[in-house]
C-alpha cells in the first residue's frame, strides 16, 4: 500500500473512536448521578421522607450532623436538614458533630405498637457518605 493510504486510513479509524465515543461518553455520564458533575441533583428532604412511607428504597439525603451515638460495632448520626431530621445508621467512620454531608442510603422504618397506638419511626442505613465541608 502507498503511505498516503496508509494515512488516510489511519486518520478514518481515530475519526471512527473518536466520533463513537462522543456518542456513548454522554450517555455513560448521564447515568451517573454526581452532585459534583453539575447535573440536577436533588437530595429529597427529610420531612418528605417520612410522609412518602417509601422503605427500602435508596435516597439521598444532604444535611448537617448534629448528634452521634457509638453502639458496639456500629453507630448512629442525627442528621438535620431544612426540613427535619433523622437518624442514620452506619458502620462506616462517623462524620464530625457541625459536618454537613450528603449521604445514599436505604430508608427504613422500625415498627413501634404501644397499645392502641403507633410509634415507629423513620431512619437510614447508610450506603456512601460524601463530607461537603468541615466545621469551623
Amino acid at each position: 500500500m502507498m503511505p498516503y493510504k496508509i494515512a488516510i486510513i489511519n486518520l478514518w479509524t481515530k475519526i471512527k473512536v473518536i466520533s463513537l465515543s462522543l456518542l456513548i461518553l454522554p450517555g455513560l455520564i448521564g447515568c451517573y448521578n454526581s452532585p459534583y458533575l453539575g447535573f440536577n441533583f436533588s437530595p429529597s428532604e427529610i420531612a418528605q421522607l417520612k410522609v412518602s412511607k417509601d422503605t427500602d428504597s435508596q435516597i439521598y439525603l444532604q444535611g448537617k450532623v448534629v448528634k452521634i451515638v457509638k453502639f458496639l460495632d456500629s453507630s448512629a448520626y442525627l442528621l438535620e436538614d431544612t426540613t427535619g431530621s433523622i437518624w442514620v445508621y452506619t458502620r462506616q467512620e462517623l462524620p464530625k458533630i457541625g459536618n454537613s454531608i450528603l449521604i445514599q442510603g436505604q430508608l427504613q422504618y422500625q415498627n413501634i405498637p404501644i397499645e392502641d397506638q403507633e410509634l415507629g419511626e423513620y431512619y437510614v442505613i447508610e450506603l456512601k457518605q460524601i463530607e461537603l465541608d468541615k466545621p469551623e
